[in-house]
């Protein structure tokens, strides 16, 4: 039986750019996954209140050259992960991380929470 867990985290990126701040937490998300070799096996779901971040992550849009780079390392955890999967989830179904994202403003404040429940 798996455990049921979460992983919470804010992190403050220095750009103005939201695209590439909604990418650069996806890749965060796979990075975390892949820094825990006991949970690169396991049925795992990064979501994103991103839609366009989430599209580009599954190529339905062509992206952006200037965050080729970045989608590039994305989807090279996620082919790496067996079941890892991105999905969006609209902003107002999740406030929490909405609090966890204004925390991102904050230079001096990084957060990473893993909860087991």
């Amino acid at each position: 039986m798996w455990v049921k867990f979460c992983v919470f985290f804010s992190a403050h990126v220095g750009s103005q750019d939201v695209f590439l701040v909604e990418l650069l937490a996806i890749l965060c998300a796979c990075e975390l996954i892949g820094s825990r070799h006991d949970l690169s096996h396991r049925p795992l779901t990064i979501i994103s209140d991103s839609l366009s971040a989430v599209k580009w992550v599954l190529g339905c849009f062509p992206g952006c050259n200037s965050h080729d780079q970045v989608l590039q390392d994305i989807r090279m955890w996620l082919s790496s992960f067996s079941l890892v999967s991105v999905e969006f989830r609209d902003r107002s179904t999740n406030s929490f991380a909405d609090s966890l994202a204004k925390k991102g403003l904050n230079p001096a404040v990084d957060v990473v929470r893993w909860s087991v429940f």
